[in-house]
């Protein structure tokens, strides 16, 4: 007898996904984020805290508070895509500064949240992505 019944399912790829970002605002108005190299990885996770005391003769643990991800967004630089100018322009001269991000993947799943940008780089190449 089985201890489970599998049903295999195919791997969604990230081919298709739609990135947006938008200001931090009541009413959020989302603009494309053109040029995406890849799909931010998406992830959180609970830290445990240690609670052991004296009496214990093994460590204990409770769960902490929930951890965000770190995430970074390669752009190849379209110059005249003025959507990607806008996200160009918050991210150089507000960092740090807070954004909404949405990402719509192909297979209908969509994450929100709410990012806040650190740190920004360009590279030196013209048109080779920043």
């Amino acid at each position: 007898m089985a201890l489970y019944t599998y049903t295999h399912q195919s791997g969604t790829i990230a081919a298709g996904a739609l990135v947006q970002f938008a200001p931090v605002a009541a009413t959020p108005v989302y603009q494309p984020l053109n040029g995406v190299v890849q799909t931010p990885e998406v992830s959180t996770s609970i830290a445990s805290v240690e609670d052991t005391t004296i009496a214990d003769t093994v460590k204990t643990y409770i769960l902490g508070m929930r951890d965000g991800t770190e995430l970074s967004v390669e752009l190849y630089e379209y110059p005249t895509d003025t959507d990607q100018l806008a996200f160009i322009t918050n991210a150089e001269l507000k960092s740090p500064a807070n954004m909404l991000l949405k990402i719509e993947f192909s297979d209908g799943i969509t994450y929100s949240f709410e990012v806040v940008v650190t740190g920004f780089s360009r590279s030196a190449k013209d048109n080779e992505g920043i």
